[in-house]
């Protein structure tokens, strides 16, 4: 017998009595296995048909060992069936279960006497079998007539939790079948209560690699129409797993049709979003998706296989903003690293642009580590900046009638409105005012402004006004062309230490003469 489970001393404080001389042990914290207390010494053999039998609907077996109370025998996490927290649709999958996994002990081992009226079901929702205690070989019909009538008054007291369409004749069908006493299995599971959407779907992904390919094509083609008639509840927990299997993700069909919609959650494309024209990419809600498909996703990118990795590299940017950010950068990134130092090129490619995102979303400290330097440095001139961009748009407004005088601002970006008026530059004595710049221009008469602006500039920015004369364009006129009007800029020579002296030195004027106004209507 030996112990080949766990070492440390199993909890007997919680057991749920199964039958006399058996107890399942529900072991505290979030184990990966249970136990099965065998009290009676003479139903021993309990453990011989778990230990030899294999099948998807029979407890797997992981070890015993021997305690005061009993024989513990360790199988896969599980409690017992309680019909009332279970759907429909599971109603549909483990009955349809139970009928396969008979069918397999009866034709294929030769073995009767089985308890079905204590089924388990395990972590990911599978009902199994798992009491062994009175199994024998088959000797006569008279066995498996008696294996048949207690499956089918299990299966009666199960339809009364049910409520999908055709229960009730298949509630009959199961009804005659007590009172007959035999009935053929096969049969029985092509009764149209089986033809699930769920259960068809669940059926063909558990048998998926013995699928031939047009039957592949065909099933991912109608799929997305399947999973509309599917609760998301049932489809994240029974479906997302086996949907990201390696043989699905691997399959061209899946990768273009419905992986897309698997790794999306659907608040990305909700009316809320305002985007209604992808609103099908998802599938599962927000909190469904975090809880179900996201951790499949972690242990994906373990996976060190090109092919695997570069489909989840491609479809990286759906599902990354929604992984906690302590297991993205503690588990996910150091697997995403290691595609930079592959010798396969496409693979490069692919990790670095999922780098990209990720230093967009969380810095290149965190992505990328250690210390880094400042190499480029910022050229952009700051004469672009908010207080001179303002004070141009002042002179704009201006010089095109607007009737708001022009505003001025001191070195910190505010309206200053304390300036002195200046007196007009060397040269400028002799230039005549005839209106104010608030006021429209006559056509054809000689205009002369006189624009006076007080900025400040840093350093840099005095830099910039080093030639002797420079052309302002973009100022519009609502009355004279402006492309011919004559600029005229002087500026002091004299070489000031603070730059503010030398735009105060700085005069505008806008001329405009009688000849070249009529030349122009010429």
């Amino acid at each position: 017998m030996g112990n080949k489970g766990s070492t440390e001393k199993l909890d007997m404080n919680h057991q749920i009595e199964l039958l006399p001389g058996f107890h399942l042990l529900i072991l505290p914290g979030n184990r990966a296995y249970a136990g099965i207390l065998v009290n009676d010494k003479s139903k021993i053999n309990s453990e011989y048909f778990l230990k030899s039998l294999r099948h998807p609907n029979i407890l797997r077996y992981i070890g015993s060992r021997s305690e005061d109370a009993g024989l513990a025998i360790l199988v896969e996490n599980c409690t017992v069936l309680d019909f009332t927290t279970v759907t429909d649709q599971e109603i549909c999958h483990g009955l349809h279960s139970l009928f396969s996994v008979v069918q397999f002990l009866h034709k294929e081992v030769h073995l009767c006497g089985f308890s079905t009226k204590h089924v388990f079901v395990t972590s990911s929702g599978m009902w199994k079998l798992g009491l062994f205690h009175n199994a024998k070989e088959i000797s006569q019909q008279e066995d498996i007539i008696n294996d048949l009538r207690g499956l089918a008054e299990f299966g009666i007291e199960a339809l009364k939790f049910c409520n999908l369409p055709n229960t009730n004749e298949f509630l009959e069908y199961l009804l005659d079948a007590v009172e007959n006493g035999l009935f053929n299995i096969s049969e029985v599971k092509k009764h149209i209560f089986f033809h699930d959407p769920f259960l068809e779907t669940l059926t063909f992904l558990d048998n998926f690699l013995i699928r031939l390919p047009s039957e592949r094509k065909a099933f991912f083609k109608k799929l997305e129409e399947k999973l509309k008639c599917i609760p998301e509840e049932m489809i994240a927990r029974h479906l997302g797993q086996k949907l990201l299997r390696r043989h699905v993700v691997l399959d061209e069909n899946a990768q273009s049709s419905i992986l897309p919609k698997l790794l999306t959650p659907k608040l990305l494309n909700s009316s809320e979003e305002g985007n209604d024209d992808n609103f099908e990419q998802g599938i599962l809600s927000l909190d469904l998706f975090k809880k179900y498909i996201i951790p499949e996703i972690v242990k994906v990118f373990h996976v060190r296989e090109v092919e695997i990795r570069l489909i989840f590299l491609r479809q990286f940017h759906r599902f990354f903003e929604y992984i906690e950010i302590t297991t993205l950068i503690q588990e996910v990134l150091p697997e995403i690293m290691l595609g930079i130092r592959d010798t396969h090129n496409d693979l490069v490619s692919e990790t670095l642009k999922v780098l990209s995102l990720l230093v967009s979303r969380f810095g290149g400290e965190s992505v990328l580590g250690g210390k880094r330097l400042k190499i480029f440095a910022d050229g952009r001139p700051k004469i672009l900046s908010a207080n001179i961009d303002a004070s141009l748009v002042s002179i704009v407004n201006t010089s095109s009638g607007s009737k708001t005088a022009p505003l001025f601002y001191d070195n910190k970006g505010n309206k200053d409105e304390s300036l002195p008026e200046r007196i007009p530059p060397e040269g400028g004595e002799d230039l005549e005012i005839s209106q104010p710049l608030c006021e429209k221009e006559i056509p054809g008469e000689p205009q002369t402004f006189h624009i006076d602006s007080d900025l400040t500039l840093g350093k840099s920015e005095s830099s910039l006004w080093d030639s002797d004369s420079d052309s302002l364009k973009g100022f519009s006129n609502n009355d004279v062309d402006t492309s011919e009007n004559v600029l005229n800029v002087e500026k002091t020579q004299k070489k000031m230490d603070n730059p503010k002296d030398i735009i105060r030195n700085i005069s505008v004027d806008f001329v405009e003469t009688d000849e070249k106004v009529r030349a122009k209507k010429r």
